[in-house]
Parts: structure tokens; sequence; C-alpha cells
């Protein structure tokens, strides 16, 4: 996470890594799909997921598919797989 660099001299993993994260396109899909199977408005999401309970929110996570919530590659906030031979 590049805006984190000079914040930390150190770090362990624990409770395991997560090697590969998600791709920006299956991310987007992901998202869209999750706010259709809730039933929500895209344009204000954000303000409705904070209204939905987490029992429905792991339902439609289920009922979807989605097996995990991880994290995705972006321009910004992780621009790299963070096993990636290149990673910094």
């Amino acid at each position: 996470m590049p805006s984190a660099k000079g914040l930390f001299h150190k770090a362990i993993i624990q409770s395991g890594a997560g090697l590969r994260a998600a791709e920006k396109e299956d991310a987007a899909d992901t998202v869209s799909s999750f706010i259709l199977g809730l039933g929500i408005s895209a344009s204000i999401a954000a303000e409705q997921l904070q209204t939905i309970s987490a029992e429905d929110i792991l339902s439609t996570a289920k009922d979807i598919g989605v097996q995990k919530f991880r994290p995705s590659i972006d321009d910004k906030y992780l621009p790299a797989h963070p096993f990636d031979p290149t990673a910094p």
C-alpha cells in the first residue's frame, strides 16, 4: 500500500496471508451482483448498507456465490498483488 510507506518498520503476518487480491473487474462484478442481490440503489449503496443487518449481508453473499470478501487491486491503495515478485 503506497500511502503507508514510511509508517511501518516491520510487520508480521497473522492468521494466514492472502496471496492474491481480486482483480478490479472481478471486484466490480461482485459489488454489482451484491448490490442487486440486496435490492439497494447503486447511487446510494454506502448509506443503505449501514441499515442492513449482518445476517442479510451474509445471506446475500451466500446467495450470489461470494465465498469470501477480500481486497482488490486498484490504482491507489493496492496497485499490485502483495506477493507478486514485482510488488514493493
